[in-house]
């Protein structure tokens, strides 16, 4: 079966940090680094460095819609961002470092006009984050291709917190999608019980009384994270009463 894919543009600053932010996040499938926007064919990195190209650095992002949305994708890049400052993000300027979002579906510019007003809500300046069609875009060069992963200490304008953070969403993610697994399964009356939902009850089991469970649980009482992001299996009662039905399942069927 094929997985569904799409495909945004962000321009977040340094697309080396912006890359490496996005990889972290459960759905993204793919991730480049190139140039958006700009007015010269096959620019090189050293032309775009110039600010004479008119390109913005910028990652393209292909993700599966059904594991993460668009709105949480923008809603994360709110976050790797200061969307009012103009051609400057952390210690680098230049209109190369511009922010902006450059779509590709003209029904994606829904979702992001309505990211942009919630956005704005949190401040008085103006946003200045670029909101338009991708008219092209470039692949950067080879070196600049997953460049924190291949130089770990390399330059990045992001904190090291937030690609935590991100990792942070990622593990929720997927142990949501455990849980809504074994959910479905347990509602079906199943007869036999196979390896992947014991692998499921495993992981779940192992998350919930872990210093990750607590800090995810706590994070989420006070609204750190992302509004976006589903957390059912933040709920306490919620998994306890699942471990319970499973538990008699398997008693049942055993």
């Amino acid at each position: 079966m094929s997985t569904i894919t799409k495909d945004i543009y962000l321009a977040g600053g340094c697309f080396w940090g912006t890359e490496h932010y996005f990889k972290q996040i459960e759905g993204v499938l793919e991730t480049e680094v190139g140039f958006a926007n700009g007015h010269t064919e096959n620019p090189t990195y050293k032309e775009v460095y110039t600010d004479e190209t008119g390109y913005a650095e910028t990652v393209h992002v292909r993700y599966n819609p059904d594991v993460v949305s668009l709105e949480f994708l923008l809603e994360m890049f709110f976050k790797a961002i200061d969307p009012t400052s103009l051609n400057k993000q952390g210690h680098d300027e230049g209109t190369r470092y511009r922010t902006g979002i450059y779509y590709t579906e003209p029904e994606d510019l829904l979702v992001i006009e309505k990211m942009f007003a919630e956005e704005q809500k949190k401040y008085q300046q103006p946003l200045v984050v670029e909101k338009q069609p991708l008219k092209n875009f470039y692949t950067a060069e080879e070196y600049h291709q997953d460049y924190l992963d291949k130089t770990p200490d390399g330059y990045c304008h992001l904190p090291l917190s937030l690609f935590e953070f991100a990792r942070q969403t990622r593990r929720i993610a997927q142990m949501e999608q455990r849980l809504n697994r074994i959910t479905s399964i347990i509602k079906q009356h199943p007869t036999t019980l196979d390896k992947s939902l014991q692998d499921d009850i495993a992981a779940l089991e192992k998350y919930y009384g872990s210093d990750e469970w607590r800090k995810d649980f706590a994070d989420d009482e006070a609204g750190r994270l992302p509004k976006g992001l589903k957390r059912g299996v933040l709920s306490e009662d919620g998994i306890w009463a699942l471990l319970s039905d499973y538990r008699e399942l398997n008693k049942d069927i055993k």
